[in-house]
């Protein structure tokens, strides 16, 4: 049975959340205050976490933030707050998807079901791998959520993993942006100049010429991947 915590100050959302969850299978446990989930986090890490920016002992985004440089587990926004500066935010720091009050259960239930099943599919593919560009080695050890060049580890956020790894495996293919966000954050096609943000920051650690530009469309990773 997977876990799911819900952060969320509002003991009312966090009833109806809870007891919903509960009836699809989920085992579910609630905190109303950043501080009482970060405990949680440190005993026992969840499959997800489903919560809100606004609390009296801190803000979400902070939260996010600290999180995501241990663990990977699913992250969902749900908010009040609409702006984009926002939702860019949420997405850069790390989150999976975002959503906004009012909202449908429904649509909360499909959004997590679909990001937990693309997590577990990521935990199924090859969990090591190597690619040559010119006389520079880029290797891959998924299951450990770390890349190293030339021997040495690259240092990057929740979101840039999860766009290099995701170009890397498809390497020699040109992905758009608005197929990176489908398979890297479960957001729509409104968002794709942060993809174009990670991919700067990708580069200025591991070297412009590994990710090649189309211009008006997408990215390709050019390394060569070493067969075993």
């Amino acid at each position: 049975m997977q876990t799911i915590y819900l952060i969320f100050d509002d003991d009312e959302l966090i009833r109806h959340l809870k007891e919903y969850l509960e009836i699809e299978g989920y085992q579910v446990k609630a905190f109303n205050s950043i501080k009482s989930a970060e405990h949680a986090i440190a005993k026992s890490v969840p499959d997800a976490t489903i919560l809100d920016l606004d609390f009296s002992d801190g803000s979400g985004f902070s939260f996010i933030k600290k999180v995501r440089e241990k663990e990977e587990f699913a992250i969902i926004i749900v908010t009040k707050r609409n702006e984009e500066s926002d939702r860019i935010l949420g997405f850069e720091l790390g989150c999976d998807d975002y959503i906004t009050i009012p909202f449908s259960h429904r649509e909360l239930l499909l959004r997590l079901n679909s990001i937990l099943k693309r997590k577990e599919k990521t935990k199924e593919d090859t969990l090591k791998c190597e690619w040559t560009l010119n006389d520079d080695r880029l290797y891959l050890e998924r299951d450990k959520h770390i890349f190293f060049l030339n021997k040495k580890l690259i240092s990057l956020t929740a979101s840039e993993w999860k766009i290099l790894a995701y170009l890397s495996q498809n390497d020699g293919l040109l992905i758009s942006r608005s197929r990176i966000l489908d398979n890297c954050f479960d957001v729509s096609d409104g968002y794709e100049r942060v993809i174009d943000t990670h991919v700067k920051n990708i580069r200025a650690k591991i070297g412009k010429d590994w990710i090649e530009t189309v211009r008006g469309y997408g990215y390709k990773f050019t390394g060569k991947k070493n067969l075993p």
